[in-house]
């Protein structure tokens, strides 16, 4: 996904009623995905990228990338 494609018509903030700069949410985004501890059967784990399984980014990411997909399905 195109960073920009989210602020095309200030689309991100509109759809997801937000105020952010597009600097601003790339910072977020990279903060939320990158680098993330988790534990699991009591040891800790480190998620090196995407997003942990039941982060609440996890259904905001998949309907943005199935938005993407269906567009480029459907042009």
């Amino acid at each position: 996904m195109k960073q920009s494609k989210a602020f095309k018509d200030d689309r991100f903030n509109k759809e997801y009623d937000f105020n952010v700069k597009k600097t601003d949410l790339i910072v977020l985004l990279q903060v939320a995905t990158e680098n993330q501890v988790f534990q699991f059967e009591g040891n800790l784990y480190k998620q090196v990228n995407g997003v942990a399984t039941g982060s609440p980014l996890g259904p905001l990411m998949a309907n943005e990338l199935m938005r993407n997909i269906k567009e480029k399905l459907t042009n």
